[in-house]
């Protein structure tokens, strides 16, 4: 995994400077057939712009476009509040093989690549949520601490989203694979370590 800092100077949200103390990690993904990050953080590096994540996953590389301790706009307001103050928000995303028909449903002209692309990008996505646990001290098996924007949508820290499950279920996996792949991994370093 390659990790590029791109912070993006140019939005408000990067300019407001808003600390939050990270207790936990949002997976999101794009809602568009877009292979590349460097295009999300050319069109999220300007003002006027109320969206901003902390960084963007693609296959393989990782680009951080916001310190790991501002607030990032990424889930909105749900009914209770909203995890923006509380959770770093990574965006993952999504084959350029797939069209979209509606917010959360599309067709895919080429399955086995879209697929192959989920699968490398979200290895991107679970190694990087390992290294950020790793060095904000987040224990991804504490309840709330690893979720889906739809996931926190449901507990009321987001708005409405379907994502990233709408790509996941598709590819055939699920939130709680990824949470077991994340607290396995997150182990096994923190193992490596007390052997050093």
């Amino acid at each position: 995994m390659k990790i590029i800092n791109y912070y993006l100077k140019n939005n408000d949200c990067y300019k407001l400077a808003k600390k939050i103390t990270p207790k936990g990690i949002i997976l999101h993904s794009v809602g568009c057939s877009q292979e590349e990050p460097t295009v999300f953080c050319k069109s999220f590096d300007k003002p006027n712009l109320e969206k901003c994540v902390h960084a963007f996953v693609g296959a393989g590389v990782v680009y951080q476009t916001l310190p790991l301790d501002y607030k990032a706009w990424h889930c909105g307001l749900g009914i209770r509040g909203s995890y923006n103050s509380s959770h770093i928000g990574i965006e993952m995303c999504e084959p350029n093989t797939i069209k979209y028909t509606s917010s959360n449903s599309f067709i895919d002209i080429d399955p086995i690549r879209s697929k192959a692309f989920i699968a490398s990008t979200l290895n991107t996505a679970i190694e990087y949520i390992v290294y950020l646990c790793n060095i904000l001290s987040i224990d991804p098996s504490k309840s709330g601490s690893i979720l889906s924007h739809h996931e926190a949508y449901l507990q009321g820290y987001a708005t409405n989203h379907s994502d990233p499950e709408h790509l996941l279920n598709y590819a055939g996996i699920s939130m709680d694979t990824i949470r077991q792949r994340i607290i396995l991994s997150h182990k096994n370093n923190i193992n490596m370590d007390k052997k050093i």
